[in-house]
């Protein structure tokens, strides 16, 4: 079984950055990405990223199905997860699955058997096709969000460090 996850979380905290507060932001304080507003329970301000990284692993990383995606699409799939919450991601996905192949599959938020058989059957060529597909649909919901034109250009930012830093890293 392959193991992404060190590269992904490392490529995510290049994207995501150290502590901050600001009050536009609706997940408030943050330090490595991890929100007060989701994890009320922990010290914000004094979060390791080791912790931050458990975190990661288990909250996005595994129940996003990363570790069965193949490469580099889980590290896409990964900071979508981070960023736009896990079923979201999911359905994003699965959008932009529906989009490069024939017949499509269900968007249901839910990455199974079909999901992933689909994934498993993609030729280079398509898997490349996936990766623009499915950050054009990132970008398009970006768009959408209410808050959009706070955070469109650093949302759409953050996906052409993370097209760069795909090239770079998962292409070795």
């Amino acid at each position: 079984m392959k193991n992404s996850f060190p590269k992904a979380f490392d490529i995510l905290m290049k994207l995501e950055g150290g502590y901050v507060n600001d009050p536009d932001d609706p997940g408030g304080e943050t330090k490595y990405g991890i929100s007060k507003k989701a994890y009320p329970g922990i010290d914000i301000t004094a979060l390791t990223q080791e912790a931050a990284m458990s975190i990661y692993r288990v909250d996005y990383w595994q129940k996003a199905s990363c570790d069965i995606i193949p490469v580099p699409i889980d590290v896409i799939h990964f900071d979508c997860a981070v960023n736009c919450g896990v079923k979201k991601a999911n359905m994003l996905l699965q959008q932009s699955i529906s989009a490069v192949v024939s017949g499509g599959i269900e968007i249901d938020g839910i990455i199974g058997k079909n999901t992933i058989d689909k994934l498993l059957s993609l030729s280079p060529d398509k898997n490349i096709e996936l990766e623009y597909q499915y950050m054009f649909n990132r970008l398009r919901y970006y768009y959408l969000l209410q808050n959009a034109h706070l955070y469109f250009k650093g949302w759409a930012g953050r996906l052409i460090k993370l097209k760069d830093y795909i090239l770079t890293v998962t292409r070795d």
